[in-house]
């Protein structure tokens, strides 16, 4: 017997973990949490209804990331970008609008 969707909805099959992350990204650039923000791993996961550990383990990463500095007693800090990796995002932009550019010039279209 085949099943199928009728409703062609998609089983969203993330982990927690990485539902999490995204929720702690996006409102980071949202700009709802902002350098040098506490983050407390309790009150995220009571927000989110979730355990402890899925907020921890977004945490590792975006830690592991560079992006937040984990703190004693279940909290962590939003780092604020360094120096070198503001450069290195400058760098990377120019690199792309070149790219971008030499692919135009490869292949003008007319602005209509």
């Amino acid at each position: 017997m085949k099943i199928t969707n009728t409703f062609n909805n998609k089983i969203d099959t993330r982990s927690l973990s990485e539902m999490t992350y995204e929720y702690i990204v996006n409102h980071i650039l949202a700009g709802a949490l902002d350098f040098g923000d506490v983050i407390k791993i309790d009150s995220i996961a009571k927000e989110l209804g979730i355990s402890s550990m899925p907020v921890r383990e977004a945490l590792k990463r975006l830690a592991y990331e560079g992006v937040v500095e984990i703190k004693p007693r279940s909290r962590c800090l939003i780092k604020a970008p360094s120096k070198d990796s503001i450069l290195e995002l400058i760098e990377a932009r120019k690199l792309i609008e070149l790219y971008a550019v030499e692919n135009y010039l490869k292949n003008p279209k007319p602005i209509l």
